[in-house]
């Protein structure tokens, strides 16, 4: 069972690993000197978090130096690691490869020790998969995981579709085959939390199994065979109980419930230090709340070195949890009362190549001088894309495509493989090539065409397929391109001139009528240059200044949820509802990016006085 991991000594030295890895003052102030190149030392609060070895739960506000306080921890580990030949090791655990990333820079090559055994650092996905979801799989199936990719078994069940009874199953029953999963408990196929297919002899059963038969998993399934896994073989956490003294998690607040369970039932808090690391009001993936336990013995970094007293109060405005660890500004950083912009209509914003609400937007920074310091200005939503009916970023700001970041078809493939594939980057970048070469083309009418008849079944099956085959199968980059452009002929029914086409994946850079430095998704004036983002896109991003767009889904965002919450209009039941929860963290996180100036923009309606009070307002 235990056969994939390095077996334990029989004889374990009798180490006081909390002794022996005591970190002091001076190995703090040594590290802080490195880190910042000059002399000093942390606040009192990140020594504690530097040199605790109990475990706990930290709740750390945005901008509160978390991710450098933890490096800094790691640095004087890492020191002590290199100095010793030690048993037990430390296991730290990141929530996307970024955190990774920023370890190894920060840490250079004394930290390779983090990257040997009995060491790990990595992913909490990865962890899970790796040491627990593949060989689980294994043991059931005897054979091994392919794909652990959400994208690539939503692809391979998107080419189930042709089978017409499964189609027609699926249509009978209402379900999105995308959000179908296989439950390795009871063997059925689920949406959401209610069991749909039982019969395991039904030939619509035997269509969906065979992605399991090909050996492709969601991430939510492998962390369900994770959780499998412990519990059948309870000394696995004696193993890896053993095997590290202290386990540090970043970002908890992105930790599923199955993967929460997983993390508790694996170590043993009685022989190692867990110690978690996250903000509850951060929560943008679904995450569990249950990893924060209320203790007077937790640290808390609770003083932001992000931004001044006057975004901090309004961040203590809207905070879920506002019970307790308040929200700190940093005495040092000028910033100023959040702005409000009324609007009367989003028809007339963008009229003869000028944006009205960007433009008043940049008259308030060179008012307030933010020009002449050295930062970005961003400008965010909640929704992107266009979608009719809907008020998204693309209706701020038309040319608005949701992938910021535009590279070479090379560069894509070369990241690939059929193990780790980026399918979802891959496919948004394909979309959002589509629409520019559309755009360049002066089709423009087309591209809402292509937007629609990309979500007709039959033609995202193709779509997809044309994707999957070309990741698993041919490898061939020209066939690629050339399906990919015979299908949009084919759908938007036009004729296309296939050598622009073919010019468009491979340029490197874009154009953009209002930027001169051709990149996308951005807006200039003045010499001001704002980038337009969606708000899942700028975690963890500082910017000079802020603006936040009012989006509708079901409800706006500002002018409905954001100002019934700060006219006390909501009960606690409604703020609690799903879709206020999320309102409220998205708000939340985009609200607590700028350093100096938070704005917000939305239609003219009555606003209350309590509005008047927390906003200067300004009519556009």
């Amino acid at each position: 069972m235990l056969q994939n991991l390095l077996p334990l000594k029989e004889v374990m030295k009798m180490i006081d690993y909390k002794k022996e890895f005591e970190i002091n003052d001076d190995e703090i102030e040594k590290v802080y000197e490195i880190l910042f190149n000059k002399e000093g030392n942390f606040e009192e609060e990140k020594q504690k978090i530097i040199k605790s070895f109990e475990s706990c739960c930290i709740e750390a506000v945005p901008g509160s130096g978390k991710t450098t306080t933890l490096v800094a921890k790691l640095m004087i580990l890492a020191e002590k690691l290199n100095k010793g030949n030690y048993e037990k090791g430390i296991c730290i655990l990141t929530h996307t490869n970024i955190g990774i990333d920023i370890i190894k820079e920060k840490l250079g090559m004394k930290g390779d020790v983090l990257f040997r055994y009995p060491n790990f650092v990595g992913t909490l996905q990865s962890f899970i998969d790796n040491y627990l979801a593949i060989p689980c799989y294994k043991k059931k199936y005897r054979r091994k995981v392919d794909i652990i990719d959400n994208d690539m078994a939503n692809n391979f069940n998107l080419n189930l579709l042709r089978n017409m009874p499964l189609r027609i199953f699926l249509e009978k029953q209402h379900i999105d085959i995308e959000k179908l999963y296989y439950n390795f408990n009871d063997e059925y196929f689920y949406i959401e939390e209610k069991a749909i297919l039982k019969s395991k002899d039904s030939n619509t059963y035997k269509s969906l199994f065979s992605r399991i038969e090909n050996n492709i998993l969601r991430y939510e399934e492998a962390i369900q065979l994770g959780k499998i896994y412990v519990n059948e073989y309870p000394n696995l956490k004696e193993y890896f109980s053993e095997r590290f003294f202290l386990v540090l998690v970043d970002e908890m607040q992105d930790t599923t419930q199955d993967a929460f369970e997983i993390l508790e039932n694996l170590f043993d808090k009685e022989k190692v230090i867990v110690q978690y690391i996250g903000d509850r009001n951060q929560n943008l993936y679904n995450g569990t709340d249950k990893w924060y336990l209320s203790s007077k013995e937790n640290p808390k970094l609770n003083i932001s070195n992000r931004f001044g007293k006057n975004i901090a109060n309004f961040l203590n405005y809207i905070r879920e949890n506002s019970q307790d660890n308040l929200i700190e500004g940093n005495p040092s950083i000028k910033d100023y009362k959040p702005i409000l912009f009324l609007y009367d209509s989003l028809d007339k914003n963008e009229e003869g190549g000028n944006n009205i609400i960007f433009d008043k937007f940049i008259e308030i920074i060179k008012e307030k001088g933010l020009d002449e310091k050295k930062g970005n200005f961003k400008v965010i939503g909640h929704v992107g894309i266009f979608k009719k009916g809907k008020v998204t970023v693309s209706s701020y700001f038309k040319d608005f495509l949701k992938n910021e970041k535009i590279f070479s078809l090379n560069k894509i493939i070369k990241k690939n493989s059929k193990s780790q594939p980026e399918n979802k980057k891959i496919i948004k970048e394909l979309k959002s090539k589509i629409e520019l070469f559309l755009k360049k083309e002066n089709k423009e009418e087309l591209k809402e065409k292509f937007d629609e008849f990309i979500k007709i079944e039959e033609n995202r099956i193709d779509f997809n397929r044309i994707i999957y085959n070309y990741l698993l199968l041919d490898k061939d980059e020209e066939k690629f391109i050339d399906n990919l452009f015979y299908f949009l002929e084919r759908i938007l029914k036009e004729s296309l001139k296939k050598e622009k086409f073919n010019e468009i994946f491979k340029i490197k850079e874009v154009e953009n009528k209002n930027n001169d430095n051709n990149e996308m998704n951005t807006y200039i004036k003045d010499n001001i240059k704002l980038e337009i983002n969606t708000v899942h896109g700028v975690k963890g991003e500082t910017h000079l200044a802020t603006l936040y767009l009012d989006t509708f889904w079901y409800k706006y965002d500002i002018s409905d949820y954001l100002f019934e919450l700060l006219s006390s209009k909501l009960t606690d039941e409604q703020k609690k509802g799903i879709q206020n929860t999320q309102r409220n963290r998205n708000i939340f996180v985009g609200a607590s990016r700028p350093k100096h100036l938070l704005c917000f923009a939305c239609k003219k309606i009555d606003i209350s006085d309590k509005i008047k009070d927390i906003f200067e307002i300004i009519e556009i």
